[in-house]
């Protein structure tokens, strides 16, 4: 089943290549977007297609720092340009790192992409824990993604250090406003419901297995997603 699994991810990926799926290859042929290449270049680096991983890789990294100056330096306080590109910088990152199988290539990437505002985001501790702090949470999946992105890029900026004091504090944050009746992390106002919830608590996860602390809450966590019957797993 697995063999099976992964043939049909690599004839999906390469069916609609350079594309992010089948719908934008049609309303998009002449659009090649960061992220659908970075999917691609994902992709290969699993079904363990390094060569190719790394050429597409290259790409990003190409089109990416063509945008460094008319979207990272002017969009900085525009939240969904942040979004966006926080997401692409940070999956772009952990790519890097893994092909390099190193952090330092990481590390290297970020100091010359990063304009002196998104660094000193990363960088500097009061700023980093200020940032989640200042997030709404009104969309837990939504502001979820960039607590996870700001977090991996902290990880990389570290070199790894599973004491760091911004990532263990981003962690002790996340544990002081996890809800105690279900485990998840959820929207103000309850926005989007347990279903919502889940989908940003799935984001967090990784980032205490990542520092070797244990999941706060795990069990029940468990049991409130059975309870939500997602058979497909939700993210289909």
């Amino acid at each position: 089943m697995i063999n099976q699994i992964t043939k049909n991810i690599s004839n999906y990926s390469n069916n609609i290549f350079p594309h992010y799926s089948k719908s934008s290859k049609h309303k998009n042929r002449d659009i090649n977007s960061i992220n659908s290449l970075i999917y691609h270049a994902l992709v290969c680096y699993h079904l363990n297609d390094i060569e190719r991983a790394k050429a597409i890789t290259n790409k990003c990294i190409y089109q990416i720092s063509l945008k460094k100056s008319n979207r990272l330096n002017n969009n900085f306080q525009k939240h969904s340009s942040f979004y966006k590109d926080l997401h692409k910088i940070s999956l772009l990152t952990q790519l890097i790192c893994s092909l390099n199988n190193n952090l330092e290539s990481g590390q290297d990437f970020l100091k010359e992409l990063f304009n002196e505002e998104y660094y000193q985001l990363i960088s500097k501790h009061n700023l980093f824990i200020n940032k989640i702090k200042s997030l709404e949470l009104a969309n837990s999946w939504h502001d979820s993604n960039i607590i996870m992105c700001m977090f991996t890029l902290r990880y990389v900026y570290c070199g790894g250090n599973k004491k760091d004091t911004v990532l263990n504090a981003c962690t002790k944050y996340l544990e002081d406003i996890q809800n105690i009746n279900t485990g998840f992390w959820h929207s103000k106002n309850n926005f989007g419901g347990n279903l919502n919830a889940m989908a940003g608590t799935y984001h967090y996860l990784p980032l205490f297995l990542s520092i070797n602390k244990k999941i706060p809450r795990r069990n029940l966590i468990i049991e409130s997603t059975i309870k939500l019957h997602t058979i497909n797993g939700h993210f289909s």
